[in-house]
């Protein structure tokens, strides 16, 4: 009996962790798309860029 539990928590854990890994991956893209050819953030994206 205490063994199913223990199955379907390792499962759930493991399709945590791609969903993750999925997440992580976009959030990279994302960030790569908005950063400079010299791997700075564009102004636009920087939260500490100038509101003058």
């Amino acid at each position: 009996m205490s063994e199913q539990p223990d199955k379907e928590i390792r499962e759930l854990r493991h399709e945590l962790r791609k969903l993750i890994d999925l997440l992580e991956m976009m959030l990279l893209e994302k960030l790569e798309e908005k950063l400079d050819d010299d791997g700075r953030m564009s102004d636009m994206y920087s939260p500490f860029a100038s509101t003058n």
